[in-house]
């Protein structure tokens, strides 16, 4: 198939900086039609998802954010040739004078705003050579808090990239599974995202400070005084040892009260 070639075809220049091979796949592959092949792919994968994909593309990507499965296998193979065609025109500039064109038309430039809103790239040295990779982002991957984030920047390794990369790979479950849980969490009827987690998180904090305030400057409690103590003590004494003299006395058979 047509994503099956491309793949093989982004393969063969993954990690290729040779200009000869670019210009070569520049210059035979038929872009014009991968982008109408992409538009098509677009259209399809909207209409798996109920989306309409005349809608703006934040519309489109917030939508896929409540879905439990929102990129499948067909989809992300066309991301595969739309990052070869980006790749490409990093390198060749008619290529992308050609995607600018593309998107005179509606139906193409909806496409290709979407696949460009939803991939992410990263800047890799291999061979001492600065090479650009891109990959698709994941909807979930938009419930990361910034608070989340923040953190993982300030306490990441930075000695060496390999530590760098290893305080990523440790910290990668946790961030896993903050992303899923408000992922389900805005699948909720009443959706729940990451601002106003962090809001109500933060409410109930000020909340529970302002009840430790009012317990510590309502709450009160009375002490009896030493000599109040000692006069109910002695009552109390006197009391007992009355009703132990007064369960001792009888009266006697002649009358006189015998004890």
């Amino acid at each position: 198939s047509i994503t099956k070639a491309m793949k093989l075809l982004y393969s063969l220049l993954e990690g290729n900086t040779d200009k000869n091979i670019i210009h070569q796949m520049s210059y035979h592959i038929d872009f014009k039609f991968l982008m109408t092949k992409l538009a098509s792919d677009f259209e399809e994968f909207c209409d798996r998802q109920k989306i309409d994909s005349t809608m703006r593309t934040s519309y489109i990507n917030d939508s896929l954010k409540d879905k439990s499965e929102p990129f499948d296998e067909q989809i992300l193979e066309s991301f595969g040739v739309f990052i070869l065609i980006q790749t490409l025109a990093d390198n060749n500039k008619s290529i992308e004078d050609t995607i600018k064109k593309g998107t005179k038309v509606k139906r193409l430039r909806n496409a290709l705003n979407f696949f460009k809103s939803n991939i992410a790239s990263i800047e890799i040295v291999f061979r001492e050579q600065l090479i650009k990779v891109y990959f698709p982002v994941y909807p979930t991957t938009r419930f990361l808090s910034r608070t989340s984030r923040k953190i993982l920047m300030n306490e990441v390794n930075r000695d060496s990239p390999n530590e760098k990369l290893l305080s990523l790979l440790n910290a990668k479950n946790d961030l896993f599974d903050e992303m899923e849980h408000l992922s389900r969490l805005n699948r909720w009827c009443v959706s729940i995202t990451s601002k106003r987690f962090t809001f109500f998180r933060d409410l109930s904090t000020v909340i529970a400070f302002l009840i430790n305030l009012i317990i510590l400057f309502t709450y009160y409690r009375e002490f009896e005084s030493r000599d109040a103590s000692l006069e109910t003590s002695t009552s109390s004494s006197s009391s007992h040892r009355l009703l132990s003299s007064s369960s001792s006395t009888e009266i006697g058979g002649d009358g006189y009260l015998v004890t």
